[in-house]
């Protein structure tokens, strides 16, 4: 079997590149991807960073990955004695300009073939230039590229390091994320606190855009209420697994839109603070990064009692949720799959210290 290169800038590797790389690894062996570097560009990441997330990302190990700079892709081809160079196309206007490459590496080396890869057509939309505008406006890029990588533009683009904040009904998570912003923030690194909770109750009671209109009254016909108020709407969706159900998914569009909102302009840590992150599927939000707060039952149960909560509604939304085990299953299950991310757990009835809380989220929060 032949061998052949696959090159690009990869600033960033996208998923629509590793797919690429993966099929043509089962076509061509030995197979190689080379990064390569234009002095006349200006790139996100340096030379070494994208060597570095590419080897990340790539999972095969007998797939090679190295880096060229200042050097024709077709001269390295020819000392390394490969004669295909893989390419992938989007469309018509990345034939065109693979073919124009093409016809200007047999001028430089004769023998050199391009093997043209179509992308997939779910993946056809997936660029690296894409990529970076939708993170510069707070779009979610995770079915674009691999968290190590959506981490890191998060850093670069928008000066963001995401963590999120879970645990159960009165495990004690508001607090954590208003300790966190009043003992760790700095003029240097702020923390920012967005309760997802607090999102969703402007949505349910206050917003006056239209969007949130309609939200509002297509709750109201599926629930069957009048009116939405908070009580009533607790009273049913916890009493009622499909119609909880119903409300999250109806929900998940407007709160992940009022999300982006909350995140625009800030600087630094940008801790998302909700109890569904891993139910929810949200884990990608805060790039696997997560601060578990756990309680012993007693305590939750004394605190949704003094939240005025019957003994039959307080079992009623104890149950409705995941357990802590089960969630830190689901995290770590998360972390394992992806290869990223790192999860904390915090006991909410141990006095929250200073030091101790910066350095968790040191930990949380170091690069990639």
């Amino acid at each position: 079997m032949a061998g052949a290169l696959y090159s690009g800038s990869f600033d960033p590797v996208t998923f629509g590149h590793l797919d690429i790389i993966r099929r043509a690894s089962k076509a061509f062996s030995p197979f190689r991807v080379v990064v390569g570097n234009n002095p006349a560009k200006r790139y996100v990441f340096s030379l070494e960073e994208r060597v570095r997330f590419l080897r990340h990302a790539i999972e095969d190990p007998r797939i090679e990955v190295e880096a060229i700079e200042n050097k024709l892709l077709a001269d390295h081809a020819y000392e390394a004695g490969f004669s295909v160079v893989v390419k992938g196309v989007r469309g018509i206007q990345d034939y065109d300009y693979e073919r124009m490459m093409h016809e200007i590496n047999i001028t430089q080396q004769r023998g050199i073939e391009t093997h043209v890869l179509l992308a997939r057509r779910e993946l056809a939309h997936v660029s690296s230039s894409a990529v970076k505008e939708l993170c510069r406006y707070q779009g979610f890029t995770h079915e674009y590229v691999p968290p190590i990588v959506k981490e890191a533009l998060e850093r670069r683009l928008n000066e963001q390091v995401i963590v999120g904040v879970t645990g159960g009904i009165a495990c004690g998570k508001s607090h954590l994320g208003r300790s966190l912003v009043s003992l760790c923030s700095t003029p240097e690194r702020p923390v920012h606190d967005i309760d997802l909770d607090e999102l969703a109750h402007e949505i349910l009671f206050e917003r006056k855009e239209p969007a949130y209109e309609e939200v509002r009254g297509e709750l109201r016909s599926v629930l069957g209420l009048e009116k939405l108020e908070r009580r009533e709407l607790g009273n049913v969706v916890f009493a009622d697994p499909a119609k909880l159900a119903r409300l999250n998914e109806t929900m998940r569009v407007p709160l992940l839109t009022r999300l982006r909102a909350a995140m625009a302009g800030k600087k630094g840590v940008i801790l998302v603070n909700s109890a569904l992150l891993a139910e929810a599927e949200l884990l990608h939000l805060c790039n696997n990064k997560v601060v578990l707060v756990v309680a012993d039952e007693p305590l939750r149960v004394a605190r949704l009692r003094e939240r005025g909560l019957s003994p039959e509604q307080i079992e009623r939304r104890l149950a409705c949720q995941f357990s802590t085990e089960e969630k830190l299953r689901r995290i770590r299950a998360r972390i394992a799959e992806a290869r990223w991310g790192r999860c904390e757990i915090v006991e909410s009835n141990v006095p929250l210290e200073r030091d101790a809380l910066r350095a968790m989220l040191e930990r949380l929060s170091g690069a990639p």
